[in-house]
């Protein structure tokens, strides 16, 4: 069962992209709220058929906002790191933000995992990285997806297309939305 009815995703608009830095698309100049919170969403991949997934989301008091992504098969933990650490520079230069205002959150798998460490342990991370990191509540970085937690997730992310408190802006992500399904045995996959 499709997930979110086409009538809801028909109506999504995807702006030009301003800017393709590092692969990173920018659909954003300026942030929309004073108060914005910025969270950086990582889904790593081990490669092949999948892409590693990086997003840069503005919550407002009001809508969530989509203000860049870059997907590549080939986004290790190692270059997502470094991915992060550009975007650390750019939303003080480009949004002059306070990067300690804003949060890391990725998903704690096997790529996950890597990202975790080199998050928390490296000498570059520990020197460098301004940008706190999600904790879940076992005190591990990062989310560990599990079916509930995937279900919930999925549930939330469907009322906020539903009534329009997300704007998504990249248009393969609305492309895979059309066809991201609940199996008949609760699982859900695009």
């Amino acid at each position: 069962k499709i997930l979110i009815d086409s009538e809801h995703l028909d109506f999504l608009q995807t702006p030009d992209v301003i800017s393709t830095t590092m692969g990173f698309d920018v659909y954003k100049d300026k942030l929309s709220h004073p108060d914005s919170i910025i969270i950086i969403s990582i889904d790593p991949s081990a490669g092949g058929e999948d892409s590693s997934v990086m997003q840069l989301w503005e919550i407002t008091p009001k809508k969530i906002y989509q203000l860049g992504s870059v997907a590549d098969p080939d986004l290790d933990a190692s270059l997502l790191f470094d991915k992060i650490l550009w975007m650390q520079e750019f939303l003080k230069i480009q949004w002059n933000y306070d990067p300690q205002d804003a949060l890391i959150m990725f998903e704690r798998n096997g790529v996950g995992e890597g990202l975790a460490q080199i998050l928390t342990q490296t000498e570059k991370a520990i020197e460098y990285l301004e940008i706190p990191i999600y904790y879940d509540g076992k005190s591990a970085p990062g989310v560990q997806m599990t079916p509930p937690m995937k279900k919930k997730l999925a549930l939330q992310f469907k009322n906020l297309v539903e009534y329009d408190k997300i704007q998504i802006n990249d248009p393969e992500m609305i492309d895979e939305l059309y066809g991201f399904i609940r199996t008949s045995n609760g699982s859900y996959s695009a």
